[in-house]
């Protein structure tokens, strides 16, 4: 029976280096052989709190009420399908390659997907679905697609790349948050989301200065 590998990326931070950007930028990959199972579960939160008269459309942690974040750590708590892994940096002490956005996200990318790699058991994976977050001008999604795929190919396995609105997936929604905590975490000290994945989802991170 044939088994793809599921791979969902979100960032969070932006990618202005003047004095108005964040002072850091995440990436973070969630990924899963069975994404229906959390799919599910996210869908089935949305509907419960859509009955409790919380309008909810999907789930994204910069705008979602406290009380909606909370219940989403909750639901993460029950899932066991998931691993994740979070690559995360000062963007002050980038180097001047990694300040045009396409390349900066291509190389976060391309060191997500290579840290993916060595953390499953490769032989067990047929293919590879990579989504990423649709929030580019289409030019640069054309530049950044040509850069991110020697780092698929290295897989050795059939793959397919897409571009995906973060509203477009339960999944990716549950990239969003991963990333999001960990910039919480970063840019103002506001540790508890972080510490509550921490418990409960297995998350490896990487400083992007240790992987230059």
């Amino acid at each position: 029976m044939s088994k793809t590998l599921y791979v969902f990326v979100d960032e969070s931070g932006n990618l202005d280096f003047s004095t108005k950007g964040t002072k850091h930028f995440v990436m973070s990959a969630v990924y899963t052989t069975s994404p229906e199972i959390s799919a599910r579960a996210m869908l089935a939160l949305k509907y419960k709190l859509l009955s409790e008269g919380i309008d909810v459309a999907s789930f994204h942690a910069t705008n979602d009420f406290q009380v909606v974040r909370d219940q989403v750590f909750v639901e993460l708590n029950n899932l066991d399908n998931l691993n994740a892994i979070s690559i995360y940096g000062e963007k002050s002490k980038f180097p001047d390659f990694l300040r045009e956005p396409e390349a900066l996200l291509a190389f976060f990318g391309e060191k997500l997907i290579t840290k993916i790699q060595k953390s499953i058991a490769i032989d067990d994976i047929d293919s590879i679905t990579a989504i990423f977050d649709r929030s580019l001008t289409e030019k640069r999604l054309v530049i950044l697609l040509k850069l991110i795929k020697p780092s698929m190919k290295y897989f050795g396995k059939d793959y397919l790349i897409s571009f995906h609105p973060i509203s477009a997936d339960p999944n990716s929604q549950i990239a969003d948050y991963v990333s999001w905590s960990k910039f919480v975490s970063l840019e103002r000290g506001e540790n508890r989301p972080l510490e509550s994945l921490n418990r409960i989802m297995n998350i490896k991170f990487f400083d992007i200065q240790k992987l230059i």
